[in-house]
């Protein structure tokens, strides 16, 4: 027999989303049950100290996290959380004999621990795993990409370590009015008779900013999406997906440590993780060393790169202008030359950070043994 509250009200439920078995619900609670529901409160804060007591004892290396008794007594519950295996059979026999009752250790993840304790969120609110989730849905990097947020761990990160559950919430509406915008390098057609190149995509806003070419000058406006003439596509852009082994690699500490095994995402001394504003990218300086000024910003503007093309790089420094290229361009392959080990060495963190192994390559060393690196399209 369990004592619960209600959070939501009736509603239809498909056959797939049950979760079995159900349980009844045996009568609404009355007042001698609220008060044994505030007895069994009291006991438990008891017992939790007890607990910790007697792990400390037995020299466990183990977090106890909560204890719980069922509404009718007949068992203590303590859920603890631990880096490996416990043998915590001694510890459940003298539990059993201080309480005198029916003992049951649950060992839980950092996401139950969260869910349990409760706090607050980045958004000022409570957790919505501690007031209204009933499970753990399924989050991913994807959907961080979808709705072009920062790839930075910190940033998209709930208080357990993990990619926050607030992700799936808003996924569907993304998803759909994506699919209304044309993507970043597309070219479109305006009421006012100008063609130009997408530069950037307001999603929300459903506006749209366009590099435009008046009197033999370059200009960047911003339209409604309703005053744009384009090809629409059923999909993203092939450059803006997520594949299988990249999310794989993103994901691979728990959905949310974005790291790789050549890169670890952790920053060195005196580094710093900066925002592109592009596709959520994000890329690793120094500043004692060496920061992309406006120039390389201006040049990857005005860089024409063929869909499918190959790009060479010479001197690019942290790699800031293949990583802004693969954002706005179809490049298939850009490779980045640098003569500096440690630049070299930040942009092949900041592509790794970002999942762009496949689309990027950097090389150390000088033109003159760089000889057949490439071949193609170079600008």
């Amino acid at each position: 027999m369990e004592y619960g509250t209600v959070v939501g009200g009736i509603r239809e439920v498909d056959d797939s989303k049950v979760v079995q078995p159900l349980k009844p619900v045996l009568r609404i609670a009355t007042e001698r049950d609220n008060e044994q529901e505030a007895a069994n409160k009291g006991k438990e804060k008891e017992a939790f100290r007890i607990c910790q007591e007697k792990i400390r004892k037995h020299g466990l290396d183990m977090k106890l996290i909560d204890a719980e008794y069922t509404f009718d007594n007949n068992k203590v519950l303590f859920y603890f959380t631990a880096d490996g295996r416990i043998d915590f059979r001694e510890l459940v026999k003298d539990l059993a004999s201080v309480f005198k009752t029916r003992i049951e250790l649950r060992q839980i993840g950092v996401r139950d621990e969260t869910k349990i304790l409760g706090g607050i969120g980045i958004c000022g609110r409570r957790l919505c795993c501690h007031t209204h989730l009933s499970e753990f849905v399924p989050v991913s990097i994807k959907m961080a990409k979808e709705q072009n947020l920062s790839l930075n761990p910190t940033k998209i990160s709930g208080v357990c370590g993990r990619l926050m559950c607030c992700l799936k919430h808003e996924e569907e509406t993304y998803e759909d009015l994506n699919r209304r915008l044309p993507n970043i390098g597309d070219y479109v057609t305006t009421d006012d008779g100008l063609k130009g190149e997408v530069s950037s995509v307001n999603v929300l806003r459903q506006q749209v900013k366009v590099i435009v070419n008046v009197d033999d000058e370059k200009e960047i406006r911003e339209y409604p999406l309703d005053q744009l003439r384009f090809k629409k596509r059923h999909g993203r852009n092939k450059k803006n997906d997520v594949s299988e082994k990249e999310l794989k690699e993103l994901e691979k500490t728990g959905e949310s440590r974005m790291r790789n095994p050549n890169c670890s995402g952790e920053l060195k001394p005196g580094e710093k993780l900066d925002e592109l504003q592009r596709n959520g990218y994000v890329i690793i300086q120094d500043k004692e060393r060496f920061c992309f000024g406006m120039d390389a910003v201006l040049l990857s503007g005005f860089a024409r790169v063929k869909d499918g093309g190959t790009v060479l790089d010479m001197g690019t420094g942290t790699g800031i202008i293949p990583i802004l290229l693969e954002a706005k361009t179809g490049a298939s392959h850009l490779t980045g030359l640098e003569i500096q080990a440690d630049s070299a060495d930040m942009a092949r963190r900041s592509v790794a950070l970002n999942g762009l192994e496949r689309e990027n390559r950097y090389c150390t060393g000088r033109y003159q043994r760089s000889s057949g690196l490439v071949s193609g399209c170079f600008f």
